[in-house]
């Protein structure tokens, strides 16, 4: 039993299968044989009835020849060739025509292997007396055919010989009945016990096919509901090596892998859990962080946007300035223009008065000339030469004065035109700095803005952690559930035992 445990199941389905097929094989063939031999019983008894039936017609047929009339041979030329559907009207001919179909029958109706096994059982003379009844009925024919009926030298030897055939034949027919009779009794105490026999023996097989299947199953069944209820550590010793064995065996490495890896998530999920209380923590802390910078943050952007108005408004008020420095620039080169126009002037003044006085030195000299007629002449030149000295020296304290001026005012003007290039620098710069303050602004607006997504998605993020941590809590109180009890099951009955 232990190496057919072993086997594959297939493997012993076929044995099954092959046990049934043969025993209901032999159970048919067997039934096949019962009814075949009274079969032929019942064609021996109609073969007896005919022979018998035949001898007697026979002897009336002798009879009838014995008597030698012409009517008792016309009658006997009739009982010998009468034909009738029957058997008691029937001539010798058909009669014996119907006493050769039965043995010829017994051939017919078996096949070899029944004559085969008829030989081996010792029951093949059953066949010579067939053969034998043949024969003679053949042979009984041919006589009645061929034989002299009116030759009274003949009469004698053919009336002999149809007795003699007559009652050969009737013979051949009690000789194959207690044959038959035989076979029949020893193929019924053959087949009914042999067929009993291979089909409890094929039921047996099954018994213990379907015992080696569902007992395991049973087994594998109580394991899946301990595991079920959460007791992974069972197991179900079998040293089976067929399909059972292994998904048993697959059913216990299940068990056992399934019990250290709950016990790893376990643990595992507890520290998952840990692990997201502190990162709900951490995250609280992070989301206050960032509700602080936010709060920093908008306040910069406030600043940030009064800085840029500040910053507007200086950049008018520099423009403005650069404004007004330019018409200044314009003035003093307009006053700068004037100065030069007026030193051009007195240099004309200037000149004027120096052809003055060379006149009035000239009107000195002709007035010396003249004498006395032209002493009033020469005062009047002296005169007019000391204006033109006056005039020449005020021409040139003017231009002195004016020079001074004009170059006071160049200076000025170069002043204004570098207080104006930098009150211009200075718009620049201011126009710039109000850009990047504006820049700076807007940063700070979409900083706030980001970091208000942020905060929410740190909310989010808080949600989803709190709600892990939750998950892993409740993952690891399951986990904690099931059970960590060695236990073994009895291969038979499938209950539990502790280790």
């Amino acid at each position: 039993m232990p190496k057919y445990r072993n086997i594959q199941i297939g493997a012993k389905f076929a044995i099954s299968m092959t046990i049934m097929i043969l025993a209901a094989f032999f159970s048919i063939f067997g039934m096949t044989e019962i009814a075949k031999t009274t079969h032929l019983q019942k064609i021996e008894r109609d073969h007896i009835e005919l022979a018998t039936l035949l001898e007697s017609r026979c002897k009336e047929y002798i009879d009838l020849l014995k008597n030698g009339t012409p009517m008792a041979l016309s009658q006997a030329e009739k009982t010998l060739d009468a034909k009738s559907g029957s058997i008691d009207e029937m001539g010798i001919k058909q009669l014996l025509d119907k006493c050769i179909e039965k043995p010829v029958a017994v051939f017919e109706d078996t096949n070899f292997l029944e004559k085969a096994l008829f030989k081996w059982f010792g029951f093949a003379t059953a066949f010579d007396c067939a053969s034998k009844a043949i024969n003679d009925c053949n042979k009984f024919k041919e006589i009645l055919e061929n034989g002299p009926r009116n030759n009274i030298g003949n009469q004698k030897k053919y009336i002999e010989q149809v007795l003699h055939y007559a009652k050969e034949i009737k013979e051949n027919g009690r000789k194959f009945a207690p044959i038959i009779h035989k076979a029949s009794l020893f193929v019924r105490n053959l087949m009914i016990p042999s067929s009993v026999i291979l089909l409890a023996f094929a039921l047996f097989t099954m018994f213990v096919l379907a015992r080696g299947i569902i007992w395991p199953l049973r087994n594998a069944t109580a394991l899946a509901q301990a595991v079920a209820d959460g007791d992974l550590t069972q197991k179900i010793e079998m040293d089976r090596t067929d399909e059972i064995g292994l998904m048993i065996h697959a059913l216990n490495q299940i068990c056992d892998k399934m019990g250290k890896s709950l016990t790893q998530a376990s643990s595992t999920s507890r520290v998952v859990a840990d692990g997201a209380s502190n990162q709900a923590s951490s995250i609280e802390r992070t989301t206050a962080s960032l509700e602080n910078i936010s709060s920093m943050v908008k306040k910069n952007a406030d600043r940030a946007r009064q800085a840029d108005t500040l910053m507007e408004e200086a950049n008018s008020v520099v423009k403005r300035a650069s404004g007004f420095m330019e018409e200044l620039t314009s003035s003093m080169e307009e006053i700068s223009k004037a100065s030069k126009e007026t030193s051009k002037i007195i240099k004309t003044i200037d000149e004027i008065a120096f052809q003055t006085n060379l006149l009035a030195l000239n009107a000195a000299v002709e007035a010396a000339r003249a004498g006395e007629a032209g002493t009033g002449f020469a005062v009047v030149a002296d005169e007019v030469r000391n204006l033109a000295m006056r005039s020449a020296k005020a021409a040139r304290n003017t231009t002195d004065m004016i020079d001074g001026t004009v170059k006071k005012i160049e200076t000025g003007a170069g002043i204004v035109s570098s207080t104006n290039e930098t009150f211009s620098e200075m718009a620049e710069s201011a126009t710039k700095v109000a850009h990047i303050i504006s820049e700076m602004s807007t940063a700070s607006l979409e900083q706030s803005q980001g970091i208000e997504h942020l905060n929410s998605a740190m909310a989010e993020i808080d949600k989803v952690v709190q709600q892990n941590a939750a998950s892993a809590e409740e993952l690891a109180s399951i986990m904690a559930t099931f059970r960590v009890r060695k236990t073994t099951m009895t291969p038979q009955t499938g209950t539990a035992k502790e280790e």
